[in-house]
């Protein structure tokens, strides 16, 4: 089935749930966004590292780290949990939650 040309004043293709006209993605096809370099992406990503591991963000971050590991630590020792935290893949897995999918309020 074919979608509706995006009209002036009809919801913008881009799925915002903005009217085209006042999109930021107005005048673009889907299709056409742009993408960003590997180099441009990479550096986002270290300017989101450097945010949440930065001292500003550590209350948020610790947080997030009862919320993203829920009870798993409560029957541990301080050693199991630091080197459970040292640990490549669990950071990994962990600073991408924190990155792209927890929910962030000024007041946490």
């Amino acid at each position: 089935m074919t979608q509706p040309a995006a009209g002036r004043n009809r919801p913008c293709p881009c799925g915002s749930a903005r009217k085209y006209k006042l999109c930021r993605g107005a005048g673009v096809g889907v299709g056409e966004l742009p993408a960003y370099t590997r180099a441009e992406s990479s550096r986002a990503v270290e300017l989101l590292m450097e945010m949440i591991h930065s001292p500003m963000f550590a209350g948020t971050r610790a947080a997030a780290q009862d919320e993203f590991f829920g009870r798993a630590f409560d029957s541990v020792t301080d050693e199991q949990i630091q080197a459970a935290l040292a640990n490549e893949q669990t950071g990994i897995a962990f600073n991408a939650w924190l990155m792209f999918d927890a929910y962030i309020t000024k007041d946490a």
